[in-house]
């Protein structure tokens, strides 16, 4: 994606590029009479944050003989299903194409055009074809926006009868209107975490365990710069995941759904297909961190990326993931479950108090109530 940075010369020749092809596939809201097309182009996709940035414009070509005057020209944005009027930034410029080059000049509403070699209202006349531009600024993406974002350029006109230029000529105004929109993409990622195994059994003075993150791609765009970092991680392996090895967090691939059944079929066209020839979903990548220990602990992890061409945009997101003890997994199974009714019974009887791991409530005594204790967490350890 670009954004218009440079001058109002060089802002207007990018447009007359793209409107010209435009142009030539759609004046369906054209005055063919006389030559004129009409339309608006709006840069896209955006991001949030960035400024909306469209262009309304005339052209006319060869056949372009009258005299107009253009009296009005804005455009209709429809952020929030309420539309609001926008004037055109600035003064009108005018593109006067001739051969390689761009001529600009400024003027103010109403301006009239006029013929090869004519002069009104102080612009003298352009050489056809030609075109009329204005821009749309002033307006930034915020995450409320209709996606996509409506945008209607609304010109009005008329024409300026004279003696020299009286074939089919009306003096009473005309308006044109053509739609257009702004696509706006919505970056977006998650980490989440887990251990495994899931807790730590009081039996075992050292366990070794696996801190595993997963990062999934949750938004509309790839993204790249993906960074993961855990403080607490001597070594951090990973990513697994990336499937095509391009080193992007890939979003889902887009396929033709010929049988309309909204699953990917064998034989279905993929849309960008990375080359393993399969429609392949959003891919989420994996991340692991081995440690040894008989302690509680937790891991913070944080990811950061950013969207594929937008280094400025970078998304942060963190997850922390605690390893406990499952006091109740007396015999390391995972399960707290008759294996350790058995483990405290076979245990019965007085102890220190914190020198029996199956005395669970920590009354000196291995009894009746660490066998509540084995009920109340029955099931999987957390």
């Amino acid at each position: 994606m670009t954004h218009r940075n440079t001058s109002a010369c060089h802002q207007l020749a990018t447009f007359v590029l793209s409107f010209a092809c435009s142009l030539s596939a759609a004046v369906a809201a054209a005055d063919q009479e006389h030559g004129i097309s009409f339309g608006v182009d709006c840069e896209s996709p955006l991001f949030v944050g960035d400024p909306l940035s469209c262009w309304l414009g005339l052209g006319y070509d060869d056949d372009f003989l009258d005299t107009i005057e253009i009296l009005e020209a804005y455009f209709v944005v429809d952020p929030l299903g309420e539309a609001i009027r926008v004037p055109p930034a600035g003064n009108l410029g005018v593109a006067a194409v001739s051969g390689n080059s761009t001529a600009v000049v400024g003027g103010a509403l109403p301006v009239h055009i006029g013929p090869t070699g004519s002069t009104l209202g102080g612009l003298p006349g352009l050489p056809a074809p030609g075109f009329v531009g204005f821009e749309l600024t002033g307006i930034v993406i915020e995450p409320e926006h209709a996606d996509p974002l409506p945008v209607q350029a609304i010109f009005r006109w008329r024409d300026l009868c004279d003696a020299e230029h009286t074939d089919a000529c009306s003096s009473l105004p005309s308006m044109v209107t053509w739609a257009s929109a702004a696509d706006i993409v919505h970056p977006d990622l998650d980490i989440d975490g887990h251990t495994v195994p899931g807790s730590l059994c009081p039996a075992r003075p050292d366990t070794a365990v696996d801190f595993v993150f997963s990062v999934p791609n949750e938004g509309d765009i790839a993204l790249e710069n993906v960074i993961v970092i855990d403080d607490a991680c001597d070594t951090l392996t990973g990513p697994d995941g990336d499937v095509d090895g391009d080193g992007i967090l890939d979003v889902a691939e887009e396929f033709m759904d010929l049988d309309h059944d909204g699953t990917w079929d064998p034989g279905e066209p993929i849309v960008g297909d990375n080359g393993n020839g399969v429609w392949d979903d959003a891919e989420t990548w994996i991340y692991t961190c081995p440690v040894v220990t008989a302690l509680p602990v937790t891991h913070t992890a944080i990811a950061t990326a950013s969207p594929v061409g937008r280094p400025d945009i970078v998304l942060e997101r963190s997850v922390d993931v605690a390893l406990m003890v499952c006091a109740a997994d007396l015999d390391c199974s995972g399960v707290v479950g008759f294996g350790d009714i058995l483990a405290v019974v076979g245990a019965w009887g007085p102890c220190p108090p914190g020198s029996c791991i199956a005395d669970l409530d920590v009354s000196g005594d291995v009894d009746f109530g660490d066998i509540v204790a084995v009920v109340e967490a029955w099931g999987t350890c957390p």
